[in-house]
């Protein structure tokens, strides 16, 4: 199949996708297929970027990483520096409660802030969680466990006490989410493979997970306002804002990356089965 006409490109819509924090579009006239990231064939001596070939239905395909190809951490580096994170502050919240039991056991008033959300860790957490993607969500269970140690330590000093000396109770629920999000955190994430078209040769693009698909308007959006961060500007064509919620998508320049694409794999390890 050829190269879809700028004509198709304009009327399709567009596949929104993430990458960590970042929203990016690609148009729907490039995308085959979308399925489940299967198993990956290794290929020795490869580009960092590519990560192996995947048999999707029949089809023996390189595999692109696409964050690392923008630049990017892979998904397992930055599960591994959330999980450091989330150890850091795990720590730096016992120091809170030891602080909390201190004065209680002293007499002195608590100096600790009480509130769930303006505590180091709850700021943390806010701040993580506001970033989106799909390691975020595993520290949804953390939210209520917190709150509901920070509301017994408000509510009975010399319950919260008791509870945090012998490990059970709500300062133990907490701990208990943490281990889960560390453990949910080591397993491999669960990615999309988004099937791509060029001249022939298919190529599969790694991605987090794919969003929605949706009209976007590419034209009139000015680039000063958008903030790159760590991403490779010359794999961005563009940015355009999405109707509804009018937050900002990158395009990705999709000529320069399916070429590359088609050059990834030689004959013989496109025959691999």
């Amino acid at each position: 199949m050829g190269q879809p006409s700028s004509y198709e490109q304009q009327q399709l819509p567009w596949v929104i996708l993430r990458l960590g924090s970042h929203r990016l579009a690609l148009s729907a006239a490039w995308v085959r297929e979308m399925a489940a990231l299967p198993e990956v064939t290794a290929l020795p001596g490869a580009e960092p970027h590519l990560r192996g070939m995947v048999d999707i239905r029949g089809r023996v395909m390189p595999l692109m990483d696409l964050r690392r190809r923008l630049g990017l951490a892979s998904l397992s580096h930055e599960a591994d520096e959330l999980i450091r994170e989330l150890q850091q502050q795990e720590q730096a919240h016992q120091q809170w409660l030891e602080q909390l039991e201190d004065a209680v056991l002293q007499g002195r008033a608590q100096t600790a802030e009480a509130d769930p959300g303006q505590c180091p860790f709850g700021l943390w957490l806010n701040r993580r969680r506001a970033e989106g993607g799909v390691l975020a969500r595993c520290l949804e269970i953390l939210e209520s466990p917190h709150r509901q140690a920070h509301l017994a330590a408000v509510q009975d000093d010399k319950a919260l006490r008791s509870l945090a000396r012998a490990h059970s109770g709500a300062v133990c629920s907490l701990s208990r989410a943490v281990e889960r999000c560390r453990r949910d955190l080591r397993r491999p994430q669960k990615e999309i493979a988004l099937v791509m078209q060029h001249q022939g040769s298919p190529l599969a693009l790694a991605v987090d997970e794919v969003e929605a698909v949706e009209p976007l308007e590419p034209s009139g959006v000015n680039w000063g306002r958008a903030d790159l961060g760590q991403l490779n500007q010359r794999l961005v064509s563009g940015v355009a804002q999405r109707p509804e919620s009018g937050e900002m998508v990158f395009l990705l320049e999709l000529d320069q990356l399916l070429e590359e694409g088609r050059r990834l794999a030689t004959p013989d390890q496109l025959r691999l089965q």
